[in-house]
């Protein structure tokens, strides 16, 4: 009786011989391989160490509202958004408007530095702290100087526009005031 090889079965020496030859070639030429490190190596330290320094200032400020239309018009008063989720994204929403930046550019322009809303958006990151009614605006620059300025101009833009838009409703509920006593 003879036996016969099954039809589909690996040939393992071909393909040990295969390996073999294939790591023999590899290490052969264990130097090109040292070599492409060495170089990868040097790249990377040189990329690094040629690479501008980031620097990052973070203002963090509380949001929140007091419904001042309420006191002015003797009306049951609302203290605050009930959700701080809700006000503390909404406060995030209103950062990216582009008059919190035009605001805020100008502002910069006069301690003069020179900035265009562009590089302000792409300099800043405005986050909300979840479960709490604080916004963290942080800005990146090569300068810490310029990093701490921006930050802080976005903050004192974002107050004077909430104090614009407070102004404008408390003008408003003067108006119904009045209306309803002539």
């Amino acid at each position: 009786m003879t036996e016969h090889a099954a039809p589909f079965a690996p040939d393992h020496s071909s393909t040990d011989a295969a390996a073999a030859r294939i790591v023999r070639r590899v290490l052969k030429q264990w130097w090109l391989i040292a070599l492409c490190g060495a170089v990868a190596c040097i790249a990377a330290f040189i990329a690094s160490t040629t690479r501008p320094d980031q620097y990052e200032a973070t203002t963090r400020i509380e949001v929140g509202t007091i419904d001042l239309i309420s006191i002015f018009l003797a009306q049951d008063v609302q203290i605050g958004d009930t959700d701080p989720d809700r006000a503390t994204a909404a406060a995030v929403e209103l950062f990216n408007l582009p008059n919190v930046r035009d605001r805020a550019v100008r502002a910069l322009r006069e301690q003069g530095v020179d900035v265009t809303a562009d590089f302000i958006s792409s300099a800043i990151k405005v986050t909300a702290r979840p479960d709490t009614s604080v916004i963290a605006i942080a800005s990146r620059s090569t300068d810490p100087k310029q990093a701490q300025q921006i930050s802080n101009a976005m903050t004192e833009a974002f107050v004077a526009q909430r104090q614009d838009t407070a102004r404008k409703k408390l003008i408003s509920a003067k108006s119904q005031v009045r209306a309803q006593y002539d």
